[in-house]
């Protein structure tokens, strides 16, 4: 559920950027902050208790998979 929650988001960040459509503010500002708390969770998670996961993972995809499913 919340991978599939971030794909979507990252699909949205991807269209702003790209220039592809641009969600309302209504849609975008909720987002924008819930991608934020996201973020600073899941590096506040990584460098107190998953430190190994900045030696073991080889790529950034295979530390936020690891981190998300709890691996």
């Amino acid at each position: 559920m919340l991978r599939s929650e971030l794909s979507k988001l990252y699909d949205m960040r991807s269209d702003v950027v790209h220039g592809n459509k641009m969600p309302s503010d209504q849609k975008l500002v909720p987002k924008s902050q819930w991608a934020l708390e996201v973020a600073v969770d899941s590096l506040r998670v990584l460098f107190t208790s998953r430190l190994e996961l900045l030696t073991e993972c080889k790529t950034g995809d295979e530390r936020s998979n690891r981190l998300l499913m709890g691996g």
